[in-house]
Formats: C-alpha cells, sequence, structure tokens
C-alpha cells in the first residue's frame, strides 16, 4: 500500500528531516544506465546515489538510501519521500526505511510535481552537468555521474541557502545550532 505525501504541508527547518527520491535514465549505446538520487530537501545536498544497469531496487534506490543512511544517521525522525514507483514501494525499500526508523511518503498518484525538488535536480544534473549527452559506455557514463554529483555538492551555489554549496551550507548550518 502506498505511503501518504507527508512533505506536502510540512516545513522543513533543518537538514536530515526530510529527502526526497527519484530515478532517472542515462542513455549509452551499450544501453541506458539507472540513476538513483536522494537529496536533503533542506541542505540540497546529494546524501545519496547509485547507479544500475537495470531498474532492480537493491542495486539502485535501496544502494542510494543505504548511502544516504551514512551520511544521515539511523534513529532520526527522517521522511524519506518519493514518487510511486515500485521501488520505492517495495517489500526491501519499506523494510530498510523501518529499520532506520524513518517515516515512507509519496506522491498522490500520478502527481510528479509533489516529487519536483527530485525532478529539479534530475534537470540540474543533466541539463548543467550534460548529464543527458550522448555516452559510448556505460563505464563513461559512471564517471560524469560521480563528477557531477560532486560538483553539485561542492561547488554549485544556490540562491536559496544564501549563495552557498549544499556542503558549505549544511556544515555551517549544524556549526551554528551546535
Amino acid at each position: 500500500m502506498p505511503s501518504s505525501n507527508l512533505v506536502k504541508d510540512k516545513e522543513i527547518t533543518a537538514p536530515d528531516q526530510a529527502l526526497c527520491s527519484d530515478i532517472t535514465y542515462i542513455y549509452t549505446e551499450e544501453g541506458f544506465v539507472y540513476l538513483s538520487l536522494v537529496m536533503d530537501m533542506f541542505a540540497k545536498d546529494i546524501v545519496g546515489w547509485a547507479m544500475s544497469d537495470t531498474l532492480e531496487t537493491e542495486s539502485g534506490p535501496l544502494a542510494a538510501l543505504k548511502m544516504a543512511a551514512k551520511a544521515v544517521g539511523a534513529g532520526k525522525e527522517v521522511v524519506a519521500h518519493s514518487d510511486r514507483g515500485c521501488q520505492y514501494g517495495s517489500h526491501v525499500y519499506r523494510a530498510l526505511l523501518d529499520d532506520l526508523g524513518w517515516k515512507s511518503s509519496m506522491t498522490e498518484e500520478l502527481h510528479c510535481y509533489e516529487n519536483g525538488m527530485a525532478e529539479r535536480l534530475n534537470g540540474i544534473l543533466k541539463g548543467e552537468y550534460f548529464l543527458d549527452r550522448h555516452f559510448k559506455t556505460r563505464g563513461e557514463a559512471r564517471k560524469a555521474v560521480k563528477e557531477a554529483i560532486w560538483i553539485y555538492n561542492h561547488r554549485r551555489l544556490h540562491e536559496k541557502l544564501n549563495y552557498k554549496t549544499p556542503v558549505e551550507f549544511r556544515a555551517e548550518w549544524f556549526k551554528e545550532t551546535a
């Protein structure tokens, strides 16, 4: 059974309160690779990601969620938001959320705009960092994705973060609130 949308009316006031996730397709001559992303909805940093040659839950969204869990930590009251893709509603994905003590949140049916932050991230990575270009190999795409995510987190300034990078903003926020 799909989860309710827990972030629609939620005021997010700190890092690690709400994460959004999505999968985007990257074309290569060898076939698609599927990039699963997890972004903090407050600090805007990519806290988890994984690339897979398939759309299977374990090698994509679950692997990205595990990376996010290492970055954020278990036991916090985190809302993990996504669209209604079957991977996010799968038993194994929801079991990990339960193990972490995190809550599942999903868009309403066919309402992709309710996951707009994750969709926007896909657009930024493809538009600004050219992940929509023609890749010869999956390896070439993986290298480009890794570089784009690093640049996004460490170099891209965000107006909503007072013209800081996501990594700078997160570090300063925790320093100021410690």
